[in-house]
């Protein structure tokens, strides 16, 4: 009797053992559900979070990207209009109707301050490349508009140095820069 007592309780210790862990099990089980779908939910959470970041992220780059094309493109259009009006104010042949060497070369520091004046604001939207020949083609406008208005509006006699700086000027070294421009706005459109 003594061994189907030790039996019975042993049969029952071990089937309580069993139920116990079941129970364990399940509860555990339990709380693994509440811990996975609470993590589940923070990892959406955070995702929505990274997609709203790479958003806002995004506009601005773009905000960027739209503002630094409005300012090569305004750039370069104000260094046309310089270039023009040096242009107008070395052509050597003049009319009647034409204004003269002194109002064209008004209409060229206009145009030109408006230029530099344009740049230094910008430059940090430029890559540095451009800015350094900017700075190198704005250095040439002032030597130029020196020179050309000390030896060819002053004096009866004009210098045809200061003329002929002023023209390649015009003709050579503008073209060059405002191609630079041009290029990094092409760039900035992936054309």
């Amino acid at each position: 009797m003594d061994w189907n007592l030790a039996g019975v309780i042993a049969n029952f210790l071990i089937g309580s053992l069993n139920v116990s862990v079941v129970i364990w099990n399940a509860a555990n089980w339990r709380d693994n559900q509440s811990y996975k779908a609470k993590l589940d939910k923070d990892i959406e959470s955070f995702k929505a979070d990274l997609r709203a970041a790479a958003f806002q992220r995004e506009v601005k780059l773009t905000a960027l990207h739209t503002r630094r094309g409005t300012v090569l493109s305004i750039l370069a259009g104000l260094l046309a209009d310089s270039e023009q009006k040096l242009k107008n104010l070395t052509f050597t042949i003049t009319s009647s109707g034409m204004p003269s060497k002194e109002d064209r070369f008004a209409e060229y520091l206009h145009a030109f301050e408006k230029f530099r004046t344009y740049f230094r604001r910008h430059r940090v939207y430029l890559s540095p490349k451009v800015c350094e020949g900017l700075d190198t083609v704005i250095l040439a406008f002032v030597e130029s508009h020196v020179e050309f208005e000390e030896g060819v509006l002053g004096p009866s006699i004009p210098d045809s140095k200061a003329w002929i700086k002023a023209s390649k000027l015009a003709t050579e070294e503008i073209p060059h820069i405002r191609a630079d421009i041009e290029n990094e706005f092409r760039t900035l459109l992936g054309v």
